[in-house]
């Protein structure tokens, strides 16, 4: 048997499964989604049986017949986007294309994200708000978007012409959020991460309580991350470092309040793992 073949025999064993599954669902629970993902399996079912049983008997493609099956496929996907359509309606959760920033950027964004989560955990925020946080904290740098990548990629310390150009990143990505009306809420991280409690950040100069509380969790997060990981400029910053620049922030830079936690959590850190990156090991002199 051919790895092609296998190919074949696998894809109609998970559209078969697929189809018992959602049958079964839709016996349990008679939703319109999974009359909708039936009808999706069914038709790959058809097309996937043609042809994969024509493969394997004649060892060849379907020529003049190979519309049918390609046909059997487009009706299942039709069907799979009305199940997405019908979802996105359902559920109080909004995707929006942009949610795929991170995936086209980097790791960091979904560190500063599970840090900011963390955060939000332990200060006493209710699961929901934690998620939310989280979602915050995925896209707080959306609006890098605009930066040209010559800027973003520099390896020495930028010019005061090209960290103008960094500083409207909170902007273009808090213009980028709001134009999601369910979920507008998410630009609170993008406009105000780069705010400081003494109200000498950007983009407009706020301080303390009046930068919101989600800006004030990331903006500990965001400069952990920062910190803790290693950049085009230099490399990263051992623990003890980090934890003193922290510190040394509290009620300047950051919020006293999360700050305090970022320390506790660094305290309950010793392998310096909570990036997950592969830190170098700090020698002792006897």
């Amino acid at each position: 048997m051919t790895f092609e073949d296998f190919e074949n025999i696998f894809t109609l064993f998970c559209t078969i499964v697929g189809l018992l599954y959602c049958l079964f669902k839709y016996i349990e629970r008679p939703k319109r989604r999974y009359l909708y993902l039936i009808i999706f399996f069914l038709g790959h079912f058809f097309s996937d049986y043609y042809w994969g049983i024509y493969v394997l008997t004649m060892h060849t493609y379907p020529t003049v017949s190979e519309f049918m099956a390609y046909l059997g496929w487009n009706i299942a996907y039709i069907f799979l986007f009305l199940v997405i359509f019908r979802f996105r309606r359902e559920s109080k959760k909004f995707f929006h294309p942009l949610m795929l920033w991170p995936l086209l950027t980097n790791i960091p964004l979904f560190r500063v994200a599970k840090y900011s989560k963390m955060i939000a955990r332990r200060a006493g925020y209710s699961e929901s708000k934690q998620d939310e946080i989280y979602m915050m904290g995925l896209l707080h740098d959306v609006g890098k978007i605009g930066v040209p990548d010559e800027v973003l990629n520099y390896p020495g310390k930028l010019s005061s012409e090209d960290f103008e150009k960094i500083k409207k990143h909170p902007v273009t990505g808090f213009n980028i959020l709001q134009s999601i009306k369910e979920r507008s809420e998410l630009s609170i991280g993008a406009r105000w991460h780069h705010e400081r409690y003494d109200g000498k950040g950007y983009p407009d100069g706020i301080a303390g309580e009046k930068i919101p509380e989600e800006a004030r969790i990331i903006a500990v997060a965001d400069a952990y991350d920062a910190m803790s990981s290693k950049r085009n400029y230099r490399d990263m910053m051992p623990q003890e470092k980090v934890r003193e620049e922290i510190e040394k922030g509290s009620g300047t830079q950051f919020d006293p309040r999360f700050a305090k936690i970022m320390l506790q959590m660094m305290d309950e850190d010793p392998e310096y793992s909570l990036s997950g990156e592969e830190h170098p090991k700090q020698t002792i002199e006897e």
